[in-house]
């Protein structure tokens, strides 16, 4: 799917083709966790036909969950709507179980009741799924689905730019024994050669990709690295998630991980140049002028 900055010539999605032989290539280099969504295209499909043929490694999936609205209260309406989800899911990655199972955009509303243990525990429990996770933006959901018991996983924003997980969330989560996975630790390309083509009304942002590449007085070639870099020696954060489109991004990350975690002195020094502006940092806000 199209995503991210729209940078002249450097853009659109690449062929069926192309994209699976870059998830294959990504496993003979030691990748071993794809995360996708029904939602996200012909993705799931392509993740399905890339990954036979012996290919191990964990898949992460999600599920919308009905709204109340568009179903009847009752359980096993609902119950049926997500467990078609699910099946298809399996259907399009040509899996048997599903390895992580994800509540996408959950809302606090999500865990006010059982519905989610109930209906993700049943699948859990009839081995469809083997963990039940949540993606979600702000702090309160992620802290409400962590105290709710029902999540293994949580998926959250996390980047140079935006640590407001570092203040509660990471260390909540470790104790209740709930895995972290951060995403768009490049935020959508701003920390990439990309912020050159932000819109105008998005200058903060670009500005202060732009103070992290003068202070470390580095190219904005060499940004995704350092960025990537700054995630994997954050205590808390078990998994890394990167969009790669072509070759040579899936390279700059693995050239992340061979180079390791930044040393202590720029870890600190990093956590100086965050933001908090939430429609700074929440890319559905930044089609709003």
């Amino acid at each position: 799917m199209d995503y991210g900055i729209r940078a002249p010539s450097d853009f659109n999605f690449p062929a069926e083709s192309e994209s699976i032989h870059l998830v294959r290539t990504a496993t003979e280099l030691g990748i071993n966790l794809f995360d996708t969504a029904p939602s996200y295209n012909q993705s799931e499909v392509i993740l399905g036909k890339a990954l036979t043929n012996g290919y191990s490694c964990y898949v992460a999936t999600k599920v919308t969950l009905p709204d109340a609205d568009e179903v009847s209260r009752d359980v096993s309406e609902f119950d049926a709507v997500v467990m078609n989800s699910l099946q298809q899911s399996l259907c399009n990655l040509q899996l048997n179980t599903l390895d992580i199972v994800q509540i996408h955009n959950a809302t606090t509303e999500t865990f006010a009741g059982n519905i989610v243990a109930q209906t993700l525990g049943k699948a859990k429990e009839q081995g469809l799924v083997r963990f039940i996770g949540v993606s979600v933006y702000d702090e309160s959901v992620a802290l409400a689905a962590i105290e709710s018991g029902t999540v293994d996983v949580l998926q959250i924003p996390f980047s140079i730019l935006d640590q407001r997980p570092l203040a509660r969330v990471l260390q909540i989560a470790k104790k209740a024994n709930v895995g972290v996975m951060g995403r768009s630790v490049l935020l959508k390309g701003v920390l990439t050669p990309k912020a050159r083509y932000l819109p105008k009304y998005l200058s903060p942002l670009f500005e202060a990709a732009d103070r992290i590449r003068s202070a470390l007085d580095i190219s904005w070639e060499e940004l995704p690295e350092i960025a990537i870099r700054y995630c994997l020696g954050v205590e808390g954060i078990d998994t890394v998630l990167l969009g790669v489109r072509v070759q040579s991004e899936l390279e700059t990350a693995l050239d992340a991980v061979e180079a390791g975690p930044l040393p202590e002195v720029e870890m600190a020094f990093l956590q100086d140049l965050k933001l908090d502006d939430e429609k700074l940092l929440h890319p559905g806000y930044w089609g709003i002028p």
